[in-house]
């Protein structure tokens, strides 16, 4: 699924923008930033969730990122789980695991 979100409709919900008149800088900027950054996070945690489901989690993880400060401290750890993020996409996880392959005969000499 490909997320569905512009930089105005997220300047919306960031509550930087209307949703209708264009943004400026540095505004601009920092919300094209922060959802590119949100949209690459939430499609690598769960690829195949629904685009309604990516989205809601692309803007509550691109609020937690738009408001945490530059080089934030350890309480910044973990945006995916903060933010809220991972618990609407937890259903639609990928979990990667790979396959063991059995030791060569060749190798036990």
């Amino acid at each position: 699924m490909v997320v569905d979100i512009t930089a105005l409709q997220l300047a919306r919900d960031l509550r930087v923008g209307d949703g209708v008149t264009a943004l400026v800088e540095p505004t601009l900027t920092l919300v094209n930033r922060v959802l590119a950054t949100a949209t690459a996070l939430v499609e690598d945690y769960a690829p195949d969730a629904p685009t309604a489901i990516q989205v809601e989690a692309v803007i509550r993880l691109a609020g937690y990122l738009f408001d945490a400060p530059p080089g934030a401290s350890q309480r910044f750890t973990n945006p995916m789980h903060d933010s809220g993020a991972q618990s609407l996409l937890a259903r639609y996880r990928v979990v990667r695991a790979h396959r063991l392959e059995e030791p060569d005969d060749d190798d036990s000499e």
